[in-house]
This record gives C-alpha cells, structure tokens and sequence, in this order.
C-alpha cells in the first residue's frame, strides 16, 4: 500500500487465518482507492471483477505493465486532488464574486459616503411611499438637502476632508430621523 498514491496491490489469492480472502477486506477497508488485484485463474478475476475500485491483472504478469499501470493511476489521482483543490479554489472565487456582487449592487441603492439612498433607489423610495398614501395604507414625509457650495469645500480642504463632513451630515441626519 502507497499512502501518497493511494493504490493498493494484491494478490487476489491471500487469505487470512480464517480462511477469507483479504482481497475482500482491503477494498472494503479502502473503499476509496484503487486496487490492482494479481489474479492467477477464472475464479480470481471473476471475484476481483465484483468489486468497484479494484482492477485486474491476469497471470503471467506483465511487470513493467503493471508498473505503468501504477504510474498512470497516481498520476490521475494526483490530477483529481488538484482538481478538488482547483474546485475549492473555484468555490471561493464564486463566494468573493457574489460578496463583490452584493456590494456593487448595495453601491448602486446606497451612496458610499453618506450610506444614504441613492437617487434611484430614493426614488424607489418616494413611488412606493406615494403608493402607500394613495391607498390609504401609510403616510409619507420627504426633505431634499442640497449641498450646493461643497465643491468650495473640496477646493480649500480636499475631497477626503468633504467626505467626511457628507458623512457627519448624513449621520446627524439619519439620526433625526431615528427620533
């Protein structure tokens, strides 16, 4: 047994003490790997055959075939584990993907400054709202804030000095809200 490669070769004519044939026990005891079963006559093979992840080699053996054989299977298994490792890879690609995609489509409701409704998303808002009043079902209050000489604030302190004070203001804003 190969624990790196996980193969497993035996011949299928070794029993145990109680008369049992071990080629049974190892693939049930190593349900996941492959078995190369040396199998010397008919009932050998047919018997090796009933099990799912063994195959058969038939006497007289062709050493450097089944040296190749090994060689062919580990490198297969070495491909399926890089392929679980690509699969997982690809998984958490997929989760940072739909993380990125849930942000995108937060930015496109929500200002990134102020986390205040966007102008889409306000207006939303204000349709919904009105449909609400005009149904009877609720009431509606809106208020409109313009920041019309901020760009004189931009201009003397910088634009991360104006995002902070959008910021402050939306705070104070959402605050009163709240009450």
């Amino acid at each position: 047994i190969c624990d790196d490669t996980q193969i497993v070769v035996i011949d299928a004519t070794l029993k145990d003490a109680h008369g049992d044939f071990i080629l049974e026990k190892v693939a049930a005891l190593y349900a996941d790997i492959w078995i190369l079963a040396l199998c010397r006559g008919k009932r050998q093979v047919e018997r090796a055959r009933l099990i799912d992840n063994a195959d058969v080699l038939r006497s007289p053996f062709d050493w450097q075939f089944l040296a190749q054989r090994c060689y062919w299977q580990a490198e297969r298994l070495t491909l399926t584990r890089q392929n679980r490792d690509q699969a997982a890879a690809l998984v958490e690609a997929a989760g940072v993907i739909s993380n990125q995609n849930s942000r995108f489509k937060k930015q496109e409701h929500y200002e990134t400054i102020t986390g205040l409704p966007s102008r889409k998303r306000c207006t939303q808002l204000v349709e919904r709202g009105m449909s609400s009043v005009a149904t009877g079902r609720g009431s509606l209050a809106t208020a409109v804030v313009g920041f019309a000489r901020i760009n004189l604030i931009v201009e003397a302190m910088g634009q991360a000095h104006a995002d902070r004070l959008i910021a402050g203001i939306s705070e104070r804003l959402t605050a009163c809200l709240a009450e």
